[in-house]
């Protein structure tokens, strides 16, 4: 038989945060996976290690239905214990249960704490080398897990990108939006300054339209915020040019923690911006920089200083072949082509 994790819980709510996961998990039951529902409870005011001593116990129960031969496909991190997730793996493993991880984040890149960096590298460690195989966003996050943790590369599998399943999706209400070349350039997502503090040090020299949560504004005339829309309305609310991918501080380049962490990892709004049937602009070091080239669906850019020029330099019939090929590209993630490849490549049993 085969299994999928899906974390549920009672207060959710339909977030761009937690699309990915579940378009994952609509994909995988359309692939005849069968779910192993794990509720992620309350805990607010609990200390955060008697968390994890629960979510454990959830795991642990929901995993006893698990038999030989079964494989269980588990998104990664889990939303919920992130921490002793192995000692659970390691007993469904000693039943000689399969599992197949999907990386959405590799947490020690990413938190600030010194001490949490060291608890989800071990935990990494071990999760990672009791998997059967592994979906990595690409070759760069399967060449750093190689190198510090010691997978053989023939376990991993690269997705490629992000799936963005849009229900029902409507042309003509795409169509109605204007994507010109000449238009200011998108920039979707969490807008919070200690996650993209470039927002508010964008050059003058370029327009910018904004859609996402926690601005706190700017007094900047380029830049225009435009609200915060839900998963599905908001492929057919944006409006401008291009699509960009940056992360970071600043606008000269991607630095620090998340710009060294764009170079390995797939962001889920670049799926948005080409399931929208936009072009991409991203930053020339990114993972995903060679792949939005060779599949024309955008350009590269070493600074947002450099924007103006290089969309200059782009003809009208250049840009609409982009749009053209961006909507291509968007019409494999809506049907989630690219998981589904995935997935079926691990299932040899």
């Amino acid at each position: 038989m085969k299994y999928y994790i899906r974390e549920v819980s009672p207060t959710h709510k339909k977030t761009a945060w937690g699309k990915a996961r579940e378009d994952i998990n609509t994909i995988l039951n359309m692939m005849g996976f069968n779910s192993i529902d794990i509720t992620m409870g309350n805990r607010s005011g609990v200390e955060q290690y008697l968390r994890q001593i629960k979510a454990l116990s959830e795991w642990d129960k929901s995993l006893n239905i698990l038999n030989k031969n079964d494989t269980l496909l588990i998104q990664y991190p889990p939303i919920e214990n992130s921490v002793f997730l192995s000692h659970s793996i390691k007993k469904v493993c000693s039943k000689g249960v399969h599992i197949i991880l999907v990386i959405h984040d590799i947490l020690p890149l990413i938190e600030a704490s010194l001490y949490r960096k060291i608890l989800f590298s071990r935990e990494d460690t071990a999760v990672f080398n009791l998997s059967e195989y592994i979906i990595v966003h690409n070759e760069h996050m399967a060449e750093y897990i190689f190198r510090r943790y010691g997978v053989n590369k023939q376990h991993m599998i690269s997705l490629g990108l992000f799936d963005y399943l849009i229900d029902n999706f409507q042309l003509e209400k795409a169509d109605k939006r204007r994507l010109e070349k000449d238009l200011p350039v998108i920039i979707a997502g969490n807008l919070k300054p200690g996650k993209a503090g470039y927002i508010y040090n964008l050059p003058h020299n370029c327009e910018f339209n904004l859609y996402g949560t926690n601005f706190i504004g700017t007094n900047q005339l380029n830049v225009h915020y435009n609200g915060s829309f839900s998963p599905d309305d908001l492929p057919y609310a944006i409006n401008g040019s291009f699509g960009l991918i940056w992360d970071g501080p600043s606008s000269e380049s991607c630095i620090g923690d998340m710009g060294e962490y764009l170079k390995l990892n797939n962001p889920h709004k670049t799926s948005l911006y080409l399931a929208s049937g936009i072009p991409i602009i991203i930053w020339s070091q990114a993972a995903l920089s060679k792949f939005i080239l060779e599949n024309h669906c955008g350009i590269a850019v070493d600074s947002l200083d450099e924007i103006p020029q290089k969309v200059q330099c782009l003809s009208n019939d250049e840009y609409e072949q982009m749009k053209l090929d961006a909507a291509k590209m968007g019409k494999k993630l809506r049907s989630g082509e690219f998981m589904r490849k995935a997935v079926e490549s691990t299932q040899k049993y």
